[in-house]
Order: structure tokens, then sequence, then C-alpha cells
């Protein structure tokens, strides 16, 4: 059988290189000892899965703990090893690598390493390698191989359509979960399946894929539509604080608790909870929520009884959900109870088909009351992108190029110069030449810190008559609308290369900042701003300076360093 492979060997290249091998039986796995060993196969954890059935030739070396050095897993083994990696970038997945062939030639460990890596990380660093082989002639070119993967999603698509009973979808389904491809149609019969469930729905997909929307959809299709839609986003909430805001507390209860509070599980009552981001909980809470799963019942902080609930819960994460519990990071208990009924929102890559009609509902939106379309040129370019950001960062560029150019005679060059003037190369931040040295990281890291940077303060700025009431001589209220939400894009984008805030705390703060920030745009859509400034006040001023200082400090060790 054949499989996709990435290749570091010899004396720890700068890049991969793609291949295939083969995983058919023993004589081929035996080819793969060369005379160039060490080498190191990057593989999708699906082929990682294939190569256990050799157990007399491979030796499973687990998952990696992140405190642990590579080269002490899986140096001085008789047989191939092989174990999966819980990585979070692909620059992360190339130092490992390098740093374990360096340290294998200094040992003289002549073997053959097998890294299983998440199906996104792997698209990215196979595409990036195929464009390079390609030169600057292929540049927005879909190799054969990327062909191959885009149509395997497709052909399951078309096997669980063809499987699932033909359920009726209403006609606003399609208007809010847009597409004419298989996986999007799948993905709307999935969601007319999941309104008729009352066991916990997963939802498990990349960044930008609408994860959120399937979830409100579910819910409208319930039964328990007239009950509230609770959302809770679980990354941006304090660890600290999550409890109470989740199950509430009692008067008392702690020192600022100077009154009784209905926590949010309550709140949703018969409705819809939707716990967005609950990869990023904490091992206690999940053990909490793990217990109000099984027993139907929340017990607020101070409190000596439990509360009944009754709210249909759905969960979404864009992290690899099974990593984590391989990992240990996420209770295995509660990662198989939440996932008995499991929607996969797919990559806007594995379904270009649908770019025309996503881009062209967005531009309308957009350009609004305009109805001049995107010229057939530009939807052409926007297919050729892999857009790792997928539906968000395609809808992010087509506002930019709304706002820099209008809608007046666009071409393809204008579409170009917005990826230049914001820094945007579709998907991803390349160095020069294939290149990653710390060096070129160190700048890389810097220019992203100071477009974080940029972006906060301009959404202070924007919202500054809100906040002031300094409403005389500044933009208009649907004005700062659309200026807001084009910050909240940027960041999230910004969001999308966490290696490029350097540390881990500052991309932690800028996240949960700007999913705090999301909150605002409802008021303003309702024109409810006289809450506005309270909000500002008592949740996103301090996360706002600490962002920034966060921001300020790396950027300062950045320079004394490099």
């Amino acid at each position: 059988m054949e499989h996709e492979a990435l290749a570091f060997a010899g004396r720890f290249t700068a890049s991969p290189s793609p291949c295939h091998i083969e995983c058919g039986s023993k004589e081929d796995l035996e080819k793969l000892k060369k005379p160039e060993l060490p080498v190191v196969y990057l593989v999708r954890f699906v082929t990682v899965e294939t190569l256990l059935s050799f157990r007399s030739l491979v030796i499973d070396c687990g998952t990696k703990n992140e405190r642990v050095d590579l080269s002490k897993i899986l140096l001085g083994r008789d047989r191939i090893c092989l174990f999966r990696g819980s990585y979070s970038g692909t620059r992360q997945i190339a130092r490992s690598c390098r740093a374990l062939l360096k340290n294998a030639l200094d040992e003289n460990d002549q073997n053959v390493y097998f890294i299983g890596i998440s199906d996104s990380l792997f698209d990215i660093l196979w595409d990036r390698e195929n464009r390079k082989k390609a030169g600057p002639s292929g540049r927005g070119k879909k190799s054969p191989a990327r062909s191959r993967k885009a149509a395997l999603p497709a052909k399951r698509s078309q096997m669980l359509l063809q499987l699932l009973p033909p359920y009726s979808v209403p006609k606003d389904l399609a208007r809010r979960y847009a597409g004419h491809s298989n996986e999007v149609r799948l993905v709307r019969r999935m969601i007319v399946r999941a309104s008729h469930q009352e066991s916990p729905v997963l939802i498990l997909g990349e960044t930008g894929t609408g994860k959120e929307i399937v979830a409100r959809t579910i819910h409208e299709l319930d039964k328990r539509r007239k009950g509230p839609f609770t959302p809770v986003n679980c990354a941006a909430i304090s660890p600290m604080l999550f409890e109470s805001e989740l199950f509430g507390h009692v008067k008392g209860a702690f020192t600022d608790a100077k009154e009784e509070k209905a926590g949010l599980w309550k709140l949703a009552g018969n409705g819809t909870l939707f716990l967005d981001e609950i990869a990023d909980l904490s091992l206690d809470h999940q053990a909490r929520i793990l217990r109000a799963l099984q027993d139907r019942v929340i017990h607020p902080v101070g409190s000596m009884e439990d509360v009944p609930v009754e709210a249909h819960i759905i969960a979404a994460t864009n992290r690899d959900f099974f990593a984590l519990v391989q990992a240990g990071k996420f209770r295995e208990d509660l990662y198989y109870r939440l996932r008995s009924f499991t929607i996969f929102t797919p990559a806007l890559r594995n379904h270009p088909e649908d770019i025309p009609l996503l881009a062209q509902t967005f531009w309308k939106e957009i350009s609004a009351p305009n109805t001049r379309k995107l010229p057939a040129a530009i939807i052409s370019e926007l297919k050729a992108a892999p857009w790792y950001g997928n539906v968000r960062e395609l809808k992010m560029v087509l506002m930019y190029l709304f706002g820099l150019f209008g809608t007046e005679r666009l071409t393809v060059n204008h579409l170009r110069a917005v990826y230049r003037s914001q820094n945007l190369e579709p998907g991803e931040l390349r160095s020069p030449a294939g290149v990653e040295s710390p060096g070129f990281h160190a700048a890389e890291c810097l220019r992203h810190l100071k477009k974080a940077d940029e972006v906060l303060r301009a959404v202070k700025v924007t919202l500054r008559p809100v906040l002031y009431g300094q409403r005389k001589g500044h933009p208009g209220m649907t004005e700062i609308l659309r200026s807001l939400q084009n910050h909240v894009l940027e960041l999230e984008t910004l969001c999308l290369h966490p290696l490029l805030f350097y540390h881990v705390e500052t991309f932690d703060s800028v996240r949960k900042w700007n999913a705090g920030l999301k909150k605002l745009i409802p008021l303003l859509q309702r024109r409810r701003v006289s809450g506005i400034p309270a909000y500002w006040q008592a949740n996103l001023r301090a996360g706002y300076k600490e962002a920034q200082n966060r921001i300020f400090r790396e950027a300062e060790e950045l320079v004394e360093h490099h």
C-alpha cells in the first residue's frame, strides 16, 4: 500500500522532501533501510496505524511528552521507531526532526524513524514542499499529490451520502452553510440528523470552517429551538472563574460572591449549551463536565445541593482531539462521551469547487448595496490558494480587497496587492528560499508581534467614540461595526500562527482577549451602545493591557537575543 511521507534525511536537511513509501509487506519496510540513514519520515496518523501491524520490525514509542527530548525516546532501538507527535506548528516539527537527526549522527544511530502528525500539519508541509519543487512558475497550481489528497475526503463524503437516509434538508440551511460539494452536502445532512439526537454532538474542524454555524443550525432545527442557544468559549474564560461561570455560585461562596449567580448551564434551560474550544479545558474542569453529563446535575460553587439540568450539549474544537487524549491532556472517558455523534467540518482546500459560490456570497455582503460580481480571474486566483485559515481567511481577504480598492475594475493584481500589503500569503508565512534559520524566525516573530500590536491599537481607536461618548465628528455605527469585525478577523488570522508569537503566554493572551472582543459585535449590531463602556471596563480593559505588555516584552527579548 502506497502512503505519502515527508523525509528528513542525512545531515539534518533544512526542509523535508515529499515522497511515497510502500507499507504493504515486511520487505517494503526493509527497503527503507538505505545507506543514507538515519532518516525521519513524517506521516499521517492513519499511516501510523498501518505500520503498527508490523510488530516484528516496528516498535511503538507512544506519544511524545513535550518535556522529554525526542532523542531519549527514539535513539538506541533495535527496530524501526514509530511515535505520534503532539505538535502545534510546522516550525516546531522541523526543529524537532533536525535535532533528532543531529543526535542520531553524533551517536551513529543508523535507523528509520516514523513520526505521525495531524492531517492539517501534514497538508501544510506537503503543499509547501511541492510548491518549492515546482519553482516560481508552479505558484498557485495544484500538485498531483494534492489533487489525490483532496479527492479522498470527497470519495468518503460521497459514500456516506449514499448510505445515509435521504433526510429533507431545509432550503435555508443551504444558504447558511453554503456549497455544492459532497463535503458540504454531507455536513448539511449531518446537521439535520444531529437535530434529532438527544446525546451530545461533537463538531471537529480547523479554525474558520463554520463550527459555530453548524452548532446554531442544529439548535434551530431541534425541538429545543424555543429554548436559548448558550455559547461558552472555554478558552476565553479564566480558569479561576470557569466553574462559577458555567455552574454558578451561591452568595458568599468566595470573596466577591456578593449575591447568588445562576451558571450558564442552568440558564441554557431546555435549550442548547455550546461548549466551544472544549479541548482547552483543564483536567479538573473536564472532570466536572463529565460528572454533569453523566448525572444530569450541576453543583454550584459553595452550594450543598445539586441542580438538575436538561440542556442539549454540543461541543467543538479545532485541535487534534484524539492526539490530546493519547498525550494525557484530555480525559478519555469525556472524549468518548462527547463523540457519540461527530460532525467533521471540511477544510476549504478539500472542496475548492465551493470557493466561487462562497466568494461571491461574501462579496455581495461586503460590498452591499453594490451588486457587481467579482471578476472570473480573481475567482480563479482564489481557487488556487490553499486557505489554511479556511472560510474566515477568505472572507478577511475579500474585506481587505473592498476596503482598499472598492468594486470598480478589479484585477488579479489588486488581489495580489492585498496579499503583499497585509503580509498575507494565503495560509502561511514562508521563509525565503525555504531556509528557516533562527534569525529569520526571530524576524518573522517581530513582524507578527508588530502586526498584533497594530491591530490592538486599531481596536481601541475604533471604539473610542463609543467608549468615551465622543460621537460627534466620528464615524457612524455602521462603519464602527464593520471596522471592529475587520479587526476581529485580523486577530483571528494572526492566531492561526501561534509559534510566531514566540511564547505561548502571549498567544493565549491575544486569543482570549479577541474572544471577549467578539462579544461586542452583537451589542453594536443591536445598537446597545450604552452597555459597551461597562463591558470594556469589566471584561476587556485588563486583558488589553496584559496583551500589549506581553507583546512589548517579547519584542524586547527578541531584539536583545537576535
